[in-house]
Parts: structure tokens; C-alpha cells; sequence
């Protein structure tokens, strides 16, 4: 959550991609969220992420099956937090994965809403975002990737939660615990 006074502002960034992670296995919504992200970035300059095609027409199963080995995916237990940063690395930096794109990803487990939030998205770069507390709003442990704010009233935060309808799902981010 955020002390931050909302200061009437939202934005959106336009094509991310909506992927749903019953497509490629239980529990594999780290390396879901992971492509969306990627997906994006294959239609902005870095078109080798998603092979044959783009992020809608290309070989996604492909990407996410490759984030899923480099993020240590396993069926029970998707995949933990510490392993987003290197398994994105891993498939955009390593030529294993047919890329050599020095991408570097950095993880924030302090997140602030104007620093970070309303920054990145303000800056066109959609992210990972996780809950992990299911006993603490929003109530689960899952990624999803961050595309869009308003804080016109409160501070609302916009998420591709990787199930269908391809629409955003809103967090209310004064609701979620700092610890969370």
C-alpha cells in the first residue's frame, strides 16, 4: 500500500499482451505474467523473444515454457519470487535461449507507489508484480503483470491477472499491506 495523496492522474500502456496460465500448466503464473512482459517488449524493438511472429502471432507457449525452465518451475508450487529476475534474464541475455539482448531485470521488494508504480507505467515498461500473502489483501499468492494506475480517487493499480476476460483487473493498492 501507499501513504502517497492520489494526484488525479492514470495511465495505460497499450499492447501488453494477455497470456492465461491454464494455457501452459497449474501454477505457472510467474512465468505468465514473465511473457506478457517479454511479449511487449517483442513488439517494441526486441523481436526475438516471442520466435515466429509477434506477441500475439508467434510461438508463445515456446517463450513461457523457456521462462518456466529458467525460473525453476515446478507444477505444485509455480515458481518462487527470487526466480523472476534471473529467469527473465536468463531467456533475454543467454544465446541457449537464442537471445543475447543484455536485458537487466531488477527485483524491488519495497515498492512505492509514485517511485515505482506511476513511474514505470508512466514510462511505457510493464512489469511483474506479486502478492504472495494469501491471508492478507488481495488474498492470494500470484503474478500478474502491472499495465496501468488511476489515482484519481485512491490509488488503483491495473493488472493482467492471467484468466480470462482479457480486460484489466484492478487492485486496490491503499488496500495491500506493505509486507505484502
Amino acid at each position: 500500500g501507499s501513504a502517497d495523496t492520489p494526484g488525479g492522474a492514470s495511465n495505460s500502456i497499450s499492447g501488453v499482451p494477455y497470456y492465461h496460465q491454464d494455457d501452459f500448466g497449474p501454477a505457472s503464473c510467474g512465468p505468465t505474467a514473465s511473457a506478457q512482459v517479454l511479449g511487449y517488449w517483442d513488439d517494441h524493438g526486441y523481436g526475438n523473444l516471442v520466435d515466429n511472429g509477434s506477441s500475439a502471432t508467434g510461438h508463445v507457449a515456446e517463450l513461457v515454457y523457456s521462462l518456466m525452465r529458467a525460473e525453476n518451475y515446478n507444477p505444485t508450487d509455480g515458481t518462487y519470487g527470487n526466480m523472476i529476475e534471473p529467469g527473465i534474464e536468463a531467456v533475454c541475455n543467454n544465446n541457449d535461449y537464442g537471445n543475447n539482448l543484455n536485458f537487466n531485470v531488477i527485483s524491488d521488494y519495497s515498492v512505492s507507489w509514485s517511485a515505482d508504480i506511476v513511474t514505470e507505467i508512466n514510462a511505457n515498461r510493464p512489469f511483474v508484480y506479486f502478492n504472495w500473502n494469501t491471508s492478507k489483501y488481495p488474498n492470494w499468492a500470484h503474478f500478474t503483470t502491472g499495465t496501468g494506475y488511476n489515482d484519481n480517487s485512491g490509488h488503483k493499480l491495473y493488472v493482467h491477472y492471467n484468466y480470462p476476460p482479457d480486460s484489466p483487473f484492478e487492485l486496490n493498492w491503499d488496500n495491500i499491506p506493505s509486507d505484502n
